[in-house]
């Protein structure tokens, strides 16, 4: 074998001393060389293995890169948050500790407030209750003056019983009379009302026996208000009769004007 060409011969064919053939011999062409071609391979894989470590050498160098510039910047981003907390704690405890010494002095203010506005609403509930003691009184006074009799015709019930002719213990006087101590001055509202009755209705009284036509004033309130309100008092309806009565002293109030 020589090359890439090897060639095979045979010795010649003897039986008992007589050739009988000659030798034969073969030349094969095996073509490039085998180590040649094992070379070639092994050159192509060497090259391929070169590109291949330097594609991975570059891809993780990249990653690296791109690694490094996403952390680098939350890293600047987090040491600035820790050093801006940092600063700030000591001023958040300086407030803390600012709010903190105040507490005794509001305490203080807020109790002070406290006893002030207790003593306004004290003094408030007494001149209160003053008032309503003065009125409750001038209420009696008046009251007490109405019971003894004739009334001096200084109130408006009094003084249409008066136009009628009725006496001042007649049954329409001493049924709202009833009503009066029995009804209204159980409640403040009714106390109310009462006082101011007793505080106007002379000067209403007045007014209208000055007008022309007073005969007819007495008997307009008696018909229209006055008998309602004796005979819901008498029914036991309390609020009605309430009712039909102030808008009784209330028309009579016109004649003030």
């Amino acid at each position: 074998m020589a090359g890439n060409t090897f060639t095979v011969a045979t010795a010649p064919l003897v039986v008992n001393g007589q050739t009988l053939a000659g030798g034969v011999g073969l030349n094969y062409d095996l073509g490039p060389s085998t180590v040649a071609t094992m070379g070639k391979v092994f050159s192509f894989i060497n090259n391929n293995n070169a590109n291949a470590q330097g594609f991975l050498g570059q891809t993780i160098a990249g990653g690296q890169a791109f690694f490094q510039s996403q952390i680098s910047p939350l890293s600047a981003s987090l040491a600035a948050m820790t050093q801006a907390q940092a600063q700030a704690i000591p001023q958040q405890n300086a407030a803390v500790l600012g709010a903190l010494q105040q507490i005794p002095g509001l305490t203080a203010m807020f109790s002070t407030n406290i006893r002030q506005l207790s003593n306004a609403q004290l003094a408030l509930a007494q001149g209160s209750l003053a008032a309503i003691n003065a009125n409750t009184a001038s209420t009696n006074s008046a009251i007490a003056a109405s019971n003894k009799g004739g009334g001096g015709g200084c109130f408006i019930t009094t003084a249409i019983c008066e136009a009628d002719g009725l006496p001042d213990d007649c049954e329409a006087l001493q049924t709202l009379r009833g009503f009066r101590d029995k009804i209204l001055l159980q409640t403040a509202e009714g106390r109310a009302l009462v006082s101011e009755y007793y505080r106007d209705a002379p000067a209403i009284v007045e007014a209208i026996k000055r007008q022309p036509d007073a005969e007819q004033i007495w008997k307009m309130l008696r018909e229209t208000y006055l008998e309602d309100a004796v005979y819901s008092v008498q029914a036991g309806w309390n609020d009605m009769a309430l009712s039909i009565y102030r808008r009784m002293y209330n028309r009579a109030k016109w004649y003030l004007v």
